[in-house]
């Protein structure tokens, strides 16, 4: 039998923004409060497996459920396989050759071999409301033949087994490239002897685990003519170019570093592809459905990735990843009076990737750098249910065509396409989001004069055009231009303020998310689309300023607020801790697009501009001008082939 632990729900309230119409909505049910087994009905989402191999593939048995096991097979073939979990206990307990694998992040086809890349280690961000969030922090790649697959399982033990055993000497895990491929660095020393004088000396500026699979995989081949795989025969391997070979691993490792190092989440329980307000609109009893059939495509950074699961009905295996951030926070109000705090961004994966390789939208009117921010708040009083309240906002490149060559620090916007052509994208881009939150009041943040007005005028004029020519709804938009940088000069942030009092109307008409004790209390009706020219660090100091606010408001509606006019300065260390949940966010935002962390962040955490701070500023400059230039297109190109936009010729 198959179980799993219920999770904690949600409860009762009091009144904000519109009502809500619950006949409209419909039914949301988050889990029941009181903890017990549930029986479940199969498929069943899997959380860990235990990991083995054989001359035939991989299997997977799934911990909670192990009467079930994935099988991928040297033969390409994918299957799940049902067997008698006690028969299954006695051959898999303590099994000192099975690895433990916390996710099967997909099957990556190159080409001249294939891999399944499975989480092997994570940690536990927190739990909202009772739902654990994890993020993955190592990631190994897994040849699909049986020489290479066995030493890439070897590593993975020695692995875990290094990080099993207590030692108060243990060094600090690394999250770089140098740890997630498989064998740790430290472990190729020990195994087998240094790199250095190999003849595979030309890989060595690659993550050496993967080179080290990659030599002894094809030197175990010649002794092991038996073994099966889909590796191509050795007269062909004989025949293919190092540097095919060279830009093969180049973009393995360059794959691996992305899933294991760049802000990757999941959760067993819960899909963090939507919101709470867009998983509340569904159908009663969804919550218990496999994350694959629920998740949003837009938001599920490894769909493309999972698609062979998907096909081979191993639904269960397939756990949507979402690139971007989760910070978790709890702060005691009163005694017995709890509140959680939940920063939680999840990158559209439509037009995702980097600084200067994507800006501006495409013909469908995806944004680049479009980042939706929810910040989710858990109030726990000892004489109340559960409340849950969300804020949704999202952050994203100007809506037309225009680009920006990676030309020294600053360089000049170009708009590129015809008026009617990028009004048209405009109108697609600005639609699909009334359509998706509600009315849209478009914050933009960029200077008035310089090279920024450039594109900043253009947005201007295209809304405006828009509106005019009736391609959007003229109530379902609001443009807003505020000049960040002339506003707050002399390090007048403070000056933020003034944006915040100009929105407030903006905030009232749109409410929030509001579910307690079964009931939704009230909804979000529109959403602040924030963008600087980067969409990262002035505008997360906005949608912070703005969220800060908004939480101010929650606590007052909820009726706990102790002095609603002193704002959140009633409650001490609250402030601070809302800070540091954003700027990290930032900073995990600003990694994935522009390679460093995000600029301003002394403001966002602290509230105040300081000079070191702005040396701080400068250094990321330069350091993303030097990754913007040598960096960024390779990576651009590996993760259009992770998004399914490219085939692995392309990238090469």
């Amino acid at each position: 039998e198959c179980s799993m632990a219920s999770q904690p729900s949600s409860p009762t309230s009091d009144e904000f923004a519109p009502a809500v119409d619950s006949q409209a909505l419909g039914d949301i049910r988050l889990p029941a409060e009181d903890s017990g087994a549930i029986t479940a009905q199969a498929p069943v989402q899997v959380r860990h497996s235990r990991l083995t191999l054989d001359r035939s593939g991989y299997r997977l048995r799934s911990i909670d459920c192990p009467s079930k096991a994935l099988v991928l097979g040297f033969d390409s073939q994918i299957r799940v396989e049902t067997s008698d979990p006690a028969e299954n206990q006695h051959t898999d307990d303590g099994d000192s050759s099975a690895a433990t694998v916390h996710a099967v992040a997909g099957i990556v086809q190159l080409e001249q071999y294939s891999y399944a890349l499975v989480v092997t280690d994570s940690r536990t961000r927190g739990t909202v409301g009772g739902w654990a969030i994890y993020e993955a922090t190592s990631v190994c790649a897994l040849p699909l033949d049986y020489a290479s697959g066995k030493l890439a399982l070897q590593g993975i033990l020695r692995e875990q087994n290094r990080t099993s055993e207590p030692s108060p000497a243990m060094p600090r895990k690394s999250f770089s490239t140098g740890d997630v491929a498989g064998l740790a660095t430290s472990q190729l020393a020990s195994g087998g002897g240094a790199l250095d004088g190999d003849e595979d000396g030309g890989f060595k500026w690659l993550s050496p685990q993967i080179t080290r699979i990659f030599r002894q995989s094809r030197d175990s081949t010649a002794s092991e003519p038996e073994s099966s795989g889909i590796a191509e025969p050795e007269s062909a391997r004989r025949k293919t170019s190092a540097s095919l070979e060279r830009m093969e691993l180049r973009v393995l490792d360059e794959i691996i570093r992305v899933l294991s190092s760049s802000g990757i989440f999941y959760s067993y329980d819960c899909d963090l592809t939507r919101s709470l307000q867009a998983k509340g609109g569904l159908a009663a009893g969804n919550e218990n459905a496999l994350l694959a059939s629920v998740a949003d495509r837009d938001y599920w950074f490894n769909w493309h990735l999972q698609r062979l699961l998907l096909d081979s009905g191993a639904s269960e295996w397939a756990l949507p990843l979402v690139q971007g951030c989760a910070q978790i926070a709890q702060y005691q109000i009163a005694q017995s009076d709890s509140l959680q705090v939940c920063v939680l961004s999840r990158r559209n994966c439509r037009r995702i990737g980097t600084r200067y390789e994507r800006r501006g939208v495409d013909a469908d009117g995806y944004a680049a750098n479009f980042v939706e921010t929810e910040q989710i708040m858990v109030l726990e009083a000892s004489d109340l249910p559960l409340h849950y309240a969300s804020f949704v906002q999202t952050r994203g490149s100007m809506p037309f065509f225009w680009k920006q060559p990676a030309s020294g620090l600053h360089p000049a916007p170009i708009v590129t396409g015809e008026i009617a052509d990028n009004a048209v994208a405009c109108a697609r881009h600005l639609n699909h989001e009334i359509e998706r939150l509600g009315r849209q009041t478009l914050v933009n943040l960029v200077e008035h004069k310089g090279r920024e007005a450039i594109v900043g005028s253009t947005y201007a004029s295209l809304v405006g055009h828009c509106v005019s020519d009736e391609m959007i709804d003229a109530r379902m938009v609001r443009y807003v231009p505020w000049d960040f940088h002339h506003e707050t000069r002399g390090m007048r942030y403070d000056n933020l303020q003034q944006l915040v009092d100009q929105l407030r109307r903006e905030i009232a008409d749109m409410g929030y998310f509001w579910y307690s004790d079964g009931q939704m209390l009230t909804i979000q009706q529109g959403a602040f689309r924030i963008n600087c020219m980067d969409c990262l660090d002035r505008t997360n100091v906005v949608q912070s300023a703005l969220a800060r606010y908004v939480i101010n408001e929650q606590l007052v509606r909820m009726g706990v607020h102790a002095a609603p006019e002193q704002g959140l300065a009633a409650y001490p260390g609250l402030e601070s801790t809302l800070n540091h949940v954003w700027a990290n966010n930032g900073d995990y935002i600003s990694r994935q697009y522009a390679g460093t962390s995000a600029m301003k962040g002394d403001f966002t955490r602290t509230g105040r501009r300081n000079f070191s701070g702005m040396v701080n500023d400068a250094t990321y400059s330069l350091t993303r001008l030097w990754i913007n230039t040598f960096r960024d297109y390779f990576s651009q190109s590996v993760l259009d082939f992770i998004m399914g936009n490219h085939k692995a010729g392309a990238v090469f």
